[in-house]
């Protein structure tokens, strides 16, 4: 699967040739540029939330993500405190992580050290 350029965001996380970097402007003119898709997503994992500051919680058992009152828990991103109350939307990605992110609170889902 590759990424196209108007997915993309400066500072996405990004993956190629076994290196995951982020997103300049020279990459993205390079997408637009090429034919081929050359840029692979990057399958968003329990180290990459933990990464972004999501603090690990255990609902009912099974792994869930918490920041800044989303919750990210079996591959959908929850815009409310609970599971059951609030709006959900899919995410598999780093970089749609990090682009849902920005949109709803308008600051950078950034790598803390």
């Amino acid at each position: 699967m590759s990424i196209k350029a108007n997915e993309l965001r400066l500072g996405n996380w990004i993956y190629n040739n076994n290196n995951e970097y982020q997103v300049t402007p020279y990459v993205i003119e390079e997408l637009w540029a090429s034919v081929r898709g050359w840029v692979q997503p990057i399958p968003l994992t329990d180290k990459w939330l933990l990464k972004f500051g999501f603090k690990k919680s255990d609902n009912y058992g099974n792994d869930e993500y918490r920041l800044d009152g989303y919750s990210y828990f079996r591959g959908s991103f929850y815009i409310a405190e609970c599971d059951e109350c609030g709006e959900s939307v899919e995410v598999n990605f780093v970089h749609e992580l990090q682009n849902l992110y920005f949109a709803l609170t308008k600051k950078e889902l950034e790598i803390k050290k």
